[in-house]
């Protein structure tokens, strides 16, 4: 084999043939490709194995240009820690590139990076996201026929019931969120199980990034009820923070893409971010069913907008369907060439999880085991109470499951003195958007009582008992008012006159919500479904019965009954059908019990479940807490544990030999942004880590995993998953780091305009091509990108290309400066040396339907 293949394929991290034997070179030498006998050379490592077996003997030193002191930020602002000044070198599980299931009939003798069955078109992108990637596990093969997959959108809002924005409001922010789906859409994947438990829809953003996960329990990402940020903030993605740049000003570059914060430009500008959000741009994809996977990657974008930050990071995503409910999630992040900044904290996933339909989270201790946290013990994600550990201290593993039973049973413990009795006006939805989002809350007139504001999370029934009938002990006897009539409407209800002198001047201001029949001596007969408002209340000496009318019970009929036989009339009573039991409230209260004292009014609050085939939950519980109605508040039993369905993300927890990693990481963290005046149905889930190699040339990756099934058994299936995990992060500007060495890319001018890649060398690309790079980033490459604002194309090492020139300094990349009509485009076309493609940069476009 000649010299120049020894170099170019003998590397670390690859799979060398030697006739029949396969050797995995492990450690850098570069003596290697000097040695006489290649075979004995590689005595020292081992066979068939994916990990390294020692540090190298290489002095390790960072480099002049890398931080020194870095401190590692929390999620939004300030930082927590201060990972280690001296982060360990020592190499890890090494990338791999993704090998084809089927591979070709006519194999080399050396593996090929992007593999691929025979005749399937391969395109560059997929070429560029399959050699950037660490190889999927053995153990993750997908099902034949189990997954589909498409790039064509169809609405998610049956399934996933988004939040519909906030049409009525100044700002509007793009409402309805519908309407908006289509430009955060990129892929979707579909697992079909023999078991619906396992059965799973998963939709992928531009950013290459989780936006909606539908499995048996509903969906689990939350509904999007933050303002701000459809499918930008409340998601699947990752996020990595410079923590010294932070510390002048936000430097967070989100994987879904930016808030809508930039309101400082208007139509004639460009498109606003408050009408059509800045969703990261895709660089490429792919989707192979018969693999069961897709690929992806994009531009990450800063959350914070308008910012003079630029995003130097390039995604990678693969998601690969293993059946039973597993996903293989993973995730590389590459700091391109070229600049300064130092993303070292990567919250991948910072995920969202929606409350409403997971409301359980049970987190794991090596010593302890599993421990279940019920909603009301979860702390704020954005204060000291909400739960953190490290990832080495776990299992592995973190579950989100339905409904598990309570821990507690019984009466929920109120405020002493309190009594809840349903005053006669009883209950109604309360006002929209009371408080906030369009929660559905259901108030109820009470009895005076103590008062008690508290809010709670925790899961309750609200118990309705009846107040006993009891009648009064009185023949009703009436006559007619001036008018003739014995009844006649008093606004809403209806009143008829009483024979006061028959009755010994009666008087009862009471009334009785029991459906409510009278009955002459004759036989005559008329019922009150609605109950009685008032006995016998009088005005100027006039006593009067009033009622709420009902389809039978109008004015005109219960008068036409009493003309016939005004006379003595008896009374019984039953309960209406529906009055009293269970009404369950899974997402607690917002205010138990509110005296308003301007007018003396007590109201209680709470937020009742969905009940199917009842559209009006206000009048459903008027039916159901009758006036006079005594009110429990339990603590809801929860689901039988077998009839709970869960998400589970596996993160692994071992992380000794993961470079740049700082002691003590990854974090896990999880708390809720369920409470204030505007509950988001949503409780925040991340995993942070470091990646303090991460300065420019650096790349992270982590190999995670996502399972849905039933939740009895996850236990024993997440951890069965746990030593699948991978991460870690190299850099180009190492000689010892092991890195993905990619295949050669020829760019070539096809068609006039047209330009269209070759992957390795051809006779094509040796006569025609116009520059070279590769498929994987190197110290002297830089992204390559095509874009696209209108009609003007740019291809370039600059993704600002389009960008307007502002004296703040700021960067709009959601601005075309040259069509403010359009958001650009871009596609990541390999890594190249800088200035390399000069002649293509202006008036060239690439065709990446093309196959390489």
């Amino acid at each position: 084999m000649p010299e120049s293949v020894f170099e170019q394929k003998f590397v670390p991290g690859h799979i060398v043939q030697f006739e029949d034997e396969k050797v995995f070179l492990l450690e850098y030498e570069p003596n290697f490709k000097k040695a006489t006998d290649k075979k004995d050379f590689c005595a020292k490592v081992y066979y068939e194995t994916l990990f390294p077996s020692a540090s190298p003997t290489t002095p390790i030193s960072r480099p002049s240009n890398a931080p020194t002191n870095p401190t590692t930020p929390g999620p939004s602002e300030a930082p927590l820690n201060s990972p280690s000044s001296s982060p360990t070198d020592d190499p890890t599980y090494l990338p791999s590139e993704s090998y084809s299931s089927s591979p070709s009939d006519d194999p080399t003798d050396l593996p090929s990076l992007s593999p691929s069955p025979k005749g399937r078109c391969i395109t560059l992108q997929e070429a560029l996201i399959k050699d950037n990637m660490p190889q999927s596990s053995s153990k993750c093969v997908s099902p034949n026929g189990a997954t589909e997959s498409s790039f064509i959108f169809e609405s998610s809002q049956a399934e996933s019931e988004w939040f519909e924005g906030f049409p009525g409001s100044s700002e509007k922010y793009g409402s309805p969120w519908f309407n908006l789906e289509p430009y955060v859409f990129n892929a979707r994947m579909v697992h079909q199980d023999p078991s619906v438990n396992r059965t799973w829809t998963m939709r992928l953003g531009t950013g290459g990034n989780i936006y909606s996960l539908v499995g048996p329990m509903g969906e689990t990402v939350s509904p999007q009820r933050r303002d701000d940020s459809p499918w930008i903030d409340e998601v699947w993605h990752s996020v990595c923070s410079d923590p010294l740049k932070n510390q002048q000003k936000h430097f967070m570059i989100h994987g879904a893409g930016s808030y809508q914060y930039d309101a400082s430009y208007g139509q004639d500008t460009g498109i606003p971010v408050r009408e059509r959000p800045f969703y990261s741009p895709s660089l490429g994809k792919y989707c192979h069913d018969e693999d069961g996977e897709c690929g992806f990657a994009a531009w990450p974008q800063h959350g914070p907008i308008p910012t003079g930050w630029e995003s130097t990071v390039i995604n990678f995503n693969r998601y690969k369907n293993c059946g039973n409910g597993v996903i293989e999630y993973t995730s590389v992040h590459h700091n391109n060439m070229g600049n300064d900044f130092w993303p070292a904290r990567i919250d991948n996933p910072l995920a969202s999880i929606r409350f409403s339909n997971l409301r359980d989270v049970v987190v794991t201790d090596k010593k302890d085991g599993e421990e279940i946290i019920e909603p009301h013990e979860l702390g704020r994600y954005d204060l000291d109470v909400a739960f953190k550990k490290k990832a080495t201290d776990t299992l592995g593993y973190i579950t989100f499951a339905q409904d598990l039973p309570s821990k507690n049973t019984g009466k929920y413990p109120l405020k002493d003195g309190v009594n809840i009795v349903i005053h006669p006006l009883g209950c109604r939805n309360g006002p929209p958007d009371l408080w906030g989002y369009k929660i559905l809350v259901v108030m109820c007139r009470i009895e005076p009582t103590v008062e008690d504001n508290t809010s709670t999370r925790a899961a309750l029934t609200f118990r309705g008992t009846p107040k006993p009938v009891s009648l009064p002990n009185v023949v009703f006897k009436f006559k007619t008012y001036g008018s003739g009539a014995y009844c006649r409407p008093f606004g809403s209800d209806v009143m008829c006159r009483l024979d006061e002198s028959s009755m010994n001047n009666y008087k009862n201001g009471e009334g009785n919500a029991n459906i409510i029949k009278f009955t002459s001596v004759y036989g005559a007969t008329f019922t009150l479904t609605n109950g009685v408002k008032n006995w016998a209340i009088e005005f100027n000496g006039i006593y009067s019965l009033i009622y709420k009318p009902g389809p039978d019970s109008s004015a005109s009929t219960v008068n036409s009954v009493i003309t016939g036989d005004p006379l003595a009339y008896t009374l019984s009573a039953e309960r209406p059908p529906g009055a009293g039991g269970d009404v369950h409230a899974k997402n607690g209260t917002p205010q138990l019990i509110l005296h308003i004292k301007d007018t003396g009014a007590w109201w209680m609050y709470f937020k009742p479940d969905p009940i199917p085939g009842v559209s009006d939950l206000g009048a459903y519980m008027n039916n159901k807490f009758i006036p006079g109605s005594t009110i429990e508040v339990l603590w809801n039993t929860g689901m039988p544990t077998d009839h709970n369905t869960a998400l589970t993300h596996v993160y692994g927890n071992e992380f000794s030999r993961v470079r740049g990693l700082t002691e003590g990481w990854p974090l896990v963290w999880v708390g809720n942004a369920n409470e204030g005046t505007k509950p988001r149905d949503l409780n925040v889930y991340s995993l942070v880590t470091t990646a303090n190699d991460n300065y420019e040339g650096g790349s992270h990756y982590y190999r995670q995993y996502i399972i849905i099934d039933n939740f009895v058994g996850m236990s024993e299936k997440a951890q069965s998953w746990v030593d699948e995990v991978i991460t870690d992060n190299y850099t180009v500007k190492k000689d010892w780091h092991s890195t993905p060495v990619g295949q050669t890319i020829d760019l070539i001018v096809s068609n006039g305009k047209t330009i269209v890649a070759k992957i390795g060398t051809n006779e094509e690309s040796a006569t025609q091509k116009v520059c070279s790079g590769s498929t994987t980033p190197n110290v002297n490459s830089k992204a390559l990108f095509e874009v696209v604002c209108g009609d003007a194309s740019y291809i370039g090492s600059d993704p600002y290309h389009f960008a307007p020139n502002l004296q703040s300094g700021d960067k709009k990349p959601y601005i075309c400066s040259n069509d403010n009509t359009v958001r650009g485009t871009w596609t990541l076309l390999g890594f190249f040396p800088d200035s390399a493609c000069a002649q293509i940069e202006t008036g060239y476009t690439f065709d990446q339907t093309e196959c390489i």
